[in-house]
């Protein structure tokens, strides 16, 4: 057994397995033979087992499938025959501790393709979920893709556990591929929990934009949020990318970028040069992981107007000089909580606070701490709105 790069191809994420002998194991604990189970996985085979009724083991728990105490992810051949070798028909099942009529989806699992694999079950009903990892296609509700009624317990036993083959020699079922994921839970998953986990598994990253009305060189402001930070290493560099007026994304346009990691916020300016349209929709991509996110969802309209009501005005800072300490006034025609940022002159963020208005007005004394004596900048953000106030500190 040994590494290979994962779902999103980082290396070293991935377990491999060589088909004809790899296994992991670990030792038995009564915490692995809970009542209810599901069972979570992202596997990719670059090959099916061919030996006697040729299925191909991710993990279980027993000697031999469908004994007391088994419980088992496994892909098997739907062909009802143990003798014939039929890898068009390999399909994702469970194995519960005694056999039973199964009824399996029209799903088949090709070599060379990552999957999203759950097997679910709580005692009485058996569900089965599969989705292909595409790293530049998300996948939203998920349901399952088979589900069986299966009332035998799982009950117990003390025997190990195994991922990527069996220790029951008729039947050694190896696998050969790749395992990225693999995750067990003593309970049951809703459809709502497996959405979740495909959604921190594959990436997703959560963008906050809601104003549909936009003017050609408007400067906005998108929050992010990674669902699964992990994915991202050292100089990934978080991109929005606008799409053409139809919103297509064959040519983005990218209006706005971020170096990081972690959850921020992306300063974007709307090209002044681009075609009116109702059609532009905008997307969040990033480099190191490569992905790429869906739209946001709805249609923008962007307008050559000169006419917008800002949802920040008459706002002031005084004094101006002053010596670090300022009160900013002013009215706002949002509810929202209005979030500063104060830089000095090299770019450097040197303060930054949510300030909440009271009845539309803005009244707040902020104090910064050691800064020296030079040109600041202020920014407000509310919403997609911006406003920047230049000031001065002598000391």
């Amino acid at each position: 057994m040994g590494t290979a790069a994962g779902f999103r191809n980082l290396a070293n994420r991935a377990m491999s397995f060589n088909g004809t002998n790899s296994v992991a194991v670990v030792p038995h604990s009564s915490l692995l033979s809970p009542s209810n189970i599901s069972i979570v996985a992202v596997v990719k085979t670059t090959g099916f087992y061919s030996g006697t009724c040729q299925g191909n083991n991710i993990i279980y728990k027993s000697y031999a499938y469908y004994t007391p105490g088994c419980w088992a992810m496994h892909l098997t051949e739907d062909d009802g025959n143990c003798n014939t070798v039929s890898p068009t028909t390999v399909k994702l099942d469970y194995a519960g501790s005694s056999s039973g009529s199964y009824t399996l989806s029209s799903n088949t699992v090709d070599t060379g393709k990552w999957y999203f694999m759950v097997t679910t079950f709580n005692g009485s009903t058996i569900k089965r979920y599969m989705v292909q990892m595409i790293d530049t296609v998300y996948t939203s509700g998920i349901t399952p893709i088979s589900t069986t009624s299966f009332s035998a317990a799982i009950g117990t036993n003390t025997d190990d556990v195994r991922i990527g083959g069996t220790q029951n020699p008729p039947f050694r079922y190896w696998f050969n591929g790749a395992m990225d994921e693999l995750v067990l839970f003593n309970k049951e998953l809703a459809d709502s929990n497996v959405q979740s986990i495909y959604d921190y598994l594959w990436g997703l990253i959560n963008i906050n934009f809601t104003n549909r009305s936009l003017l050609r060189g408007d400067t906005l402001h998108v929050n992010y949020v990674p669902v699964n930070p992990t994915l991202y290493s050292a100089g990934n560099v978080f991109s929005i990318e606008l799409s053409n007026a139809a919103g297509s994304f064959s040519s983005p346009t990218i209006i706005g970028s971020l170096t990081s990691t972690v959850a921020g916020k992306i300063i974007c300016t709307i090209p002044t040069t681009i075609p009116t349209g109702s059609g532009y929709r905008i997307r969040i991509v990033s480099s190191n992981a490569a992905s790429r996110m869906p739209d946001n969802g709805v249609n923008i309209t962007v307008t050559n107007s000169i006419s917008k009501i800002s949802l920040l005005h008459n706002t002031t800072l005084l004094p101006n000089p002053n010596n670090g300490s300022f009160t900013l006034t002013g009215n706002t025609l949002s509810t929202q909580p209005i979030h500063t940022q104060v830089y000095n002159s090299i770019g450097q963020l040197m303060f930054t606070k949510d300030i909440a208005p009271a009845n539309g007005a803005i009244k707040e004394t902020i104090t910064l701490p050691e800064v020296a004596s030079g040109i600041y900048v202020l920014r407000l953000y509310v919403a997609e709105d911006v406003k920047t106030i230049r000031f001065r500190v002598d000391k």
